[in-house]
């Protein structure tokens, strides 16, 4: 099932547009727009929170 295309079934469940159930959990802040095109995902979606909450985790030894 398609879930990113506007027209698709499945776009209802779209993490763009679901909210998240906790969205004081998702980290504040700008996030960069490279592409200059404006980012594709709805405020305080599960989208939202998982663009916002990556990290990037490295071992030192």
């Amino acid at each position: 099932m398609h879930v990113r295309w506007k027209d698709s079934e499945g776009f209802k469940i779209n993490p763009g547009i679901v909210p998240f159930h906790l969205p004081e959990f998702i980290v504040p802040g700008e996030i960069k727009d490279y592409g200059g095109k404006g980012w594709w995902w709805n405020p305080n979606t599960v989208e939202d929170f998982y663009q916002r909450n990556k990290v990037f985790q490295a071992r030192t030894d």
